[in-house]
């Protein structure tokens, strides 16, 4: 007896970075599991830890280089931005990806960055047929080579109006749905909400005491913290309140700033069902922790503090600005408090709404992966990069990596396994170029 053979689908999110990409991935894997698609999951993994493309000096707060490199600058931006390879169970760059039948962007602001690179470099190569799913953000392409790719996508949709006018302003066409986060818990994990009589407190640490882009401004910290304060005083007696982490570095900052008070964190995105079940209302800045909160039928009250706020609304939330006056976000608790179970009940009928839109949807894109790019990726350069052109370059790798002189026994050998690696990167690298330049034209 044949066997159907399972398709071979790679998931564009990220592992042990944000619970919140993780909740994205979840929801469009529910949306497959109600299709009945049978496959085996890929990730392509777009946590910083893995691949870099940070264009920014100084990421990291201590520096991991030696004591010696730190005032070369151009070491600070390979520390920065240079990775080669990694042990990760995940989609690896330069590998051959013929046996690959779809590529999932699974939601999240970064579809279109420098980190996808490799991703889109594949897609190419290997002509494979793409849907993009609940993306957010910017639609500022880091290559236009990934243009072609958006465009012949089988399915494209967005979770904000912003980013829906930001793709239409690149002349892309997609559609505005909630983000699929809204789908990501299972229908034991859903709840009926009688009464508010549990609250929880979506924390979030500044930038100063966490990393680049898990950490938010002083301004909205403020706002924040005032917030909690004011509902544990107008709350405190009456309910039941406690705190929730998604990044590891905010458990210290949150047992800190509130010593009395239970604080709840994992490593593990999908305990985080566990976690939030035990609440009848959710507060926070946290987008996705509002949005897993509100697949579970609980209601949130998002407090927005850049373009993602808007997102939530696709999960029904109140949203607060940072700038907001206080009394008036001492009345939003007050009524989401009283409205707590209608939006429960509307919530449940939400998600269901939007379980069967994108089950639609998918199940029609998916039934034709013909494509055809007509763009070339440059992974065969005009330029032949020689040993000797990329020389100094890996010879200050080499020192950052082992932290001693060049001149070792040993070197020629590293250096050229080196070269392949390398060769991709500069081109990636020579595409940044020339955007600007054109840019600039």
């Amino acid at each position: 007896m044949t066997v159907k053979k399972n398709e071979n689908i790679i998931f564009s999110s990220t592992r042990q970075w944000n619970p919140g990409d993780e909740f994205i991935l979840m929801g469009v894997r529910a949306i497959l599991k109600r299709l009945n698609v049978k496959y085996n999951s890929m990730l392509f993994n777009r946590n910083p830890d893995i691949r870099s493309c940070f264009e920014d000096r100084q990421i990291f707060k201590y520096s991991r280089l030696d004591e010696h490199f730190i005032h070369n600058p151009d070491l600070i931006d390979l520390e920065a931005n240079i990775k080669f390879d990694f042990f990760d169970n995940s989609v690896k760059p330069n590998r051959d990806y013929s046996y690959v039948d779809w590529v999932i962007f699974a939601g999240t602001p970064e579809w279109s960055s420098g980190r996808m690179c490799d991703l889109y470099s594949a897609i190419i190569r290997y002509q494979l047929p793409v849907i993009i799913l609940g993306v957010g953000g910017n639609a500022d392409l880091y290559c236009e080579n990934f243009r072609e790719v958006i465009q012949k996508s089988k399915l494209f949709t967005v979770r904000s109006e912003s980013t829906l006018k930001a793709v239409e302003k690149q002349g892309f066409s997609a559609s505005l749905m909630p983000c699929p986060a809204l789908l990501c818990a299972p229908t034991v994990w859903e709840k009926t909400i009688i009464k508010v009589k549990r609250i929880g407190l979506i924390f979030h640490a500044t930038r100063d005491d966490s990393v680049i882009w898990n950490g938010f401004s002083a301004q909205a910290y403020a706002f924040m913290m005032s917030l909690f304060q004011q509902v544990i005083t107008d709350y405190g007696e009456t309910h039941e309140i406690s705190l929730v982490c998604h990044y590891i570095d905010e458990v210290a900052v949150a047992r800190a700033a509130f010593p009395d008070f239970n604080v709840a964190y994992s490593h593990d995105a999908a305990d985080y069902f566990e976690i939030y079940s035990a609440y009848d209302l959710v507060i926070g800045p946290r987008v996705h922790g509002v949005g897993v909160a509100a697949s579970m039928g609980i209601p949130g009250i998002a407090i927005s503090h850049d373009q993602r706020g808007s997102t939530t609304a696709g999960f029904l939330a109140d949203i607060l600005d940072i700038n907001d006056d206080p009394e008036a976000s001492r009345i939003t608790v007050r009524q989401a408090i009283e409205a707590a179970p209608a939006k429960s009940a509307q919530l449940r009928e939400h998600k269901a709404q939007t379980m069967e839109r994108y089950v639609e949807r998918v199940r029609e894109a998916m039934t034709d992966r013909t494509v055809s790019y007509q763009s070339r990726w440059d992974f065969i350069p005009s330029k032949t990069y020689m040993l000797d052109d990329l020389r100094p370059l890996m010879g200050a790798l080499e020192m950052v990596k082992y932290g001693h002189p060049a001149d070792v026994p040993g070197r020629e050998e590293r250096l050229s396994a080196l070269v392949p690696e390398m060769r991709e990167r500069l081109i990636n690298i020579e595409h940044k170029i020339n955007q600007m330049m054109r840019e600039r034209e």
